[in-house]
């Protein structure tokens, strides 16, 4: 059963409130490593977090609710096994980082440590007497000297044709040849082997027998017809592959399904309201129609609303007819938090 989406941005917009500038002295710094990944200290970074609304700067306080001309970091997401500490220098945030993941961590020596990691810094500001939340990203990276072990994949491309809503690519479609290029390996390290994750998450697989056909010095090439891709896809739209070698040096590609655009099919989201919300008020009643050309088509379909991608439960009460799997949906001002908007997308089946 095929399926297309629709969408349209509802926003709330706050009277008399103007943005903030957020001012991160380091955004992307860059550590020495070791040819195996290894950094010798995390301490030669930090970064001060300055606010200014206008002229005005803004003083930095601890907590998740800043009076009005302050601020407030949140709850720091961070990946790599790096831990966060935010103190106030100057009425300001700094923020510097530590690693206390012992061998999976960022820091750390062995190539399953990634070389780069991302910092969202949740910047919450005050600005009249209103909580505004900033999301800022601060990059990190690894310089490794010396000759290190480096493996890298490349497809012979990285798409499969299938027919619109077809289960199986299209007749004619040929196999996808993944090839492995070691470098500054010894002779007696391990092989390359080869794994696949179908979809966006979970772990990956070894391939195995039906699945692809592992061939050459050290396991270099993955060859898959596309038979075999379908049997791992499944009704997933990408299938990951991996190549690991001497235990922890990866590299990786993604296999996507490419369907034929048949019959000119699309979704329209009419709203009879306006789409612009103000101070956390309003709402929109919209309709999700299905065409191809220019014919509605209205029998023997389905529908799915999401709000950010997400399935949810409108905070506005129902009229007949209307819910996240019908035609219709409400979205009131309470599904987008003030200042701020949200993408309503209607996914379609039949």
């Amino acid at each position: 059963m095929p399926t297309i989406t629709g969408n349209i941005t509802i926003a709330d917009l706050v009277d008399g409130v103007t943005g903030a500038t957020i001012v991160f002295t380091n955004e992307s710094h860059t550590f020495t490593a070791d040819p195996d990944g290894g950094v010798p200290s995390l301490s030669g970074f930090s970064s001060d977090v300055a606010v200014y609304a206008g002229t005005t700067q803004h003083t930095y306080v601890t907590g998740t609710s800043p009076g009005t001309d302050e601020y407030a970091i949140g709850s720091i997401t961070t990946v790599a096994g790096l831990t966060t500490s935010v103190a106030s220098v100057n009425s300001q945030a700094r923020l510097t980082v530590s690693d206390t993941a012992g061998s999976a961590g960022f820091a750390d020596a062995g190539e399953s440590n990634p070389d780069s990691a991302l910092i969202v810094v949740p910047v919450i500001v005050n600005i009249s007497g209103t909580l505004i939340p900033y999301n800022r990203i601060i990059s990190l990276a690894k310089a490794r000297g010396g000759s290190a072990k480096v493996v890298r994949i490349t497809p012979s491309r990285q798409t499969m044709l299938y027919e619109f809503g077809a289960t199986n690519p299209k007749t004619g479609e040929t196999d996808i040849v993944i090839e492995a290029d070691y470098q500054n390996f010894d002779t007696g390290d391990a092989g390359g082997s080869w794994s696949y994750r179908a979809g966006y998450s979970g772990s990956f697989v070894a391939i195995g027998s039906g699945q692809g056909t592992v061939s050459g010095t050290n396991n270099q090439s993955l060859t898959i017809t596309p038979a075999e891709y379908q049997s791992v896809a499944g009704t997933d739209n990408v299938v990951t592959y991996r190549v690991t070698r001497d235990t922890n040096r990866i590299d990786q590609v993604s296999i996507v399904k490419l369907r034929d655009a048949e019959g000119g099919y699309q979704v329209v989201i009419e709203t009879t309201n306006a789409t612009v919300f103000k101070n956390n008020s309003g709402e929109a009643n919209l309709t999700a129609r299905l065409y191809r050309g220019g014919t509605e088509i209205t029998s023997g379909i389905t529908y799915l609303w999401k709000l950010n991608g997400a399935t949810f439960t409108p905070s506005a009460t129902q009229g007949s007819g209307q819910g996240t799997t019908s035609a219709s949906v409400k979205v009131s001002a309470g599904d987008v938090p003030d200042g701020s908007s949200r993408q309503v997308t209607c996914e379609i089946s039949f």
